[in-house]
């Protein structure tokens, strides 16, 4: 287990959540080369080292301002790194809004995992942090993110266009939010 701020870790049956460190951008990126996974976050694009290690390395200023970031996701049984979960404040259709995510490693899709790690964070955000709105955004075919998205308690507000992350295209996306 990471020796990070316990006050910053949360549990759930099968999983922490915990704060990213910077070596941690190697087992993200896993993940985001995935052509499977990514075909849900970036329409296929794998993310370049650098933008892996950007991606984590924002997760910590983050949580040291607001409180939140998108965590760690670890399986309690072997410490295995299978994902990531939590918001962190992004611009969507040019509104600053706190996000919610989850990506799971594709060998264990299926699981519950997602479902289980989004409602943890889910919890934190709202209860503890108290976040007056919250968010989250797919691709409309991504169903079992927006069943998540559901399951949370966030209503369908709109559909919007957001650059791919190489700038050549538009994506058509769903925004789910919840607000207090």
């Amino acid at each position: 287990m990471p020796t990070t701020d316990v006050a910053l870790r949360f549990e759930s049956p099968r999983l922490y959540l915990v704060p990213h460190e910077p070596e941690d951008w190697m087992a993200m990126h896993r993940l985001a080369t995935d052509p499977a996974m990514m075909v849900y976050i970036s329409g296929g694009l794998p993310f370049e080292p650098e933008r892996t290690q950007t991606f984590v390395n924002r997760q910590i200023p983050h949580l040291a301002e607001h409180g939140f970031s998108r965590w760690k996701v670890l399986l309690r049984e072997t410490g295995e790194y299978v994902g990531l979960c939590g918001a962190e404040y992004k611009l969507l259709d040019g509104e600053r809004v706190p996000e919610i995510g989850w990506w799971i490693a594709r060998e264990h899709w299926g699981k519950g995992l997602a479902s289980e790690a989004a409602e943890r964070a889910f919890q934190h955000l709202w209860t503890v942090i108290g976040l007056p709105r919250l968010v989250s955004c797919a691709f409309p075919e991504n169903a079992p993110s927006i069943r998540i998205m559901r399951k949370l308690g966030l209503q369908f507000e709109k559909f919007f266009d957001e650059p791919s992350i190489d700038g050549s295209e538009l994506y058509n996306l769903v925004l789910y939010s919840i607000n207090r």
